[in-house]
Formats: C-alpha cells, structure tokens, sequence
C-alpha cells in the first residue's frame, strides 16, 4: 500500500497547479467612477509617453483623434461647438512599439514592469471597464528587422484575439496605435463633448 501510494504520487499524471484570473470578476472588482470616462485615454497616453521615452527620441509625438456618432445634417455656423456624442478615440505615438517584453507584461495581470515609472499594472483594465474592445497596431524593433504586432483586447474567456505579427518594411515608422471603441452608455454620457 504504501509503494503504490509513493509510487502515485510521483506520478505526473495531474493537472500542474496554475495561477489564472477572471478577467471578468477582475474588472468588477476595479473601481473606476462612471464620472471619470476619459481615465483610459489618459492611461494610454501615459504609454505613449513611456514607449516614446523608451526610444530616446527628441521628436516625440502623441495625437488623440476623437471619434464621433455621425451629425444630422445640420446648417453650418462659425464657432459652433461639437454637439455629436464621443463613441471612441486612437491614440497614437511614434514611441519603441509593442516589443515582445511590452507584449509580455501587458498580459500579464498586475504586472510590475513599469513600477518604477509609477506604473502599476492595470491601466488596460480601465480601456475594457469604459469600452467594449481595443484594437492595437504597433511597429517594432526586434533584432534589427521591423515588425507589425496587431490585436484585439475584448472582455471574453480569451481576451487577446486576433494576435498577429508580420515582417514591416523597414521604412514603416515604429509606434502604436490603440483604437478604443464600444463606448459604455454609463462612462459615454459622462464624456465631455468638447475636445
């Protein structure tokens, strides 16, 4: 009896122990106030600055385009203000890219790859708390070639989809676009209407 129960239990027929998070509860559980929608739009300006400082270029650049409903027709008047709802926004920066460590830490919960910088790992959980999907293409180094990393970050089971990487040309400027859309009704009648 006991050689058989030694013997079982240095068997490696069992499921290795594995640490897993539910995205879903992990977003339930993040406090994000539905008067503060542009939190995600500051978070990934905060990885533009950092990927742009990663590259240690003097031409640094971030542009945030603002994404509205389309307008009825309407007269048009000098100085009017945008009256349309905001449904989404792309934030883009000419910065290092998507790197394979980049990629690596953005799937990863809480990581503390950017801690030192006052980072603390769930600012991609603020862009599902308030939209339904982010799509990011990026340009990067890797080994002297460029590369182009585009995917879908959806709250389902799997929420990396469509995870591609592809040879760039090497013309093609590094940097990221992160396309957030699907504009939560709670967070999208909190979002001013100004730029």
């Amino acid at each position: 009896m006991i050689e058989s129960a030694v013997g079982h239990s240095e068997r490696s027929d069992h499921m290795e122990p594995e640490f897993k998070e539910n995205l879903f509860g992990r977003l339930g559980n993040f406090p994000l106030s539905v008067e503060r929608p542009l939190f995600p739009i500051f978070e990934a300006i905060s990885n533009s600055i950092h990927a742009i400082e990663d590259s240690k270029r003097a031409d640094g650049q971030i542009v945030v385009h603002i994404h509205r409903n389309p307008a009825p027709s309407a007269p048009l008047i000098k100085d009017a203000k945008p009256t349309e709802t905001v449904c989404a926004f792309t934030i883009e920066d000419n910065g290092i890219g998507f790197t394979d460590k980049n990629f690596s830490s953005f799937c990863t919960a809480d990581s503390t790859f950017k801690k030192a910088r006052g980072g603390k790992g769930v600012g991609r959980l603020s862009w599902l708390k308030v939209f339904q999907k982010a799509e990011v293409v990026s340009v990067f180094e890797d080994k002297g070639k460029r590369k182009r990393r585009s995917f879908s970050f959806v709250l389902e089971e799997k929420p990396i989809e469509h995870h591609e990487i592809a040879d760039a040309d090497t013309a093609t400027p590094l940097g990221t676009s992160v396309h957030l859309s699907g504009f939560r009704p709670e967070y999208q009648k909190h979002c001013p209407k100004a730029a």
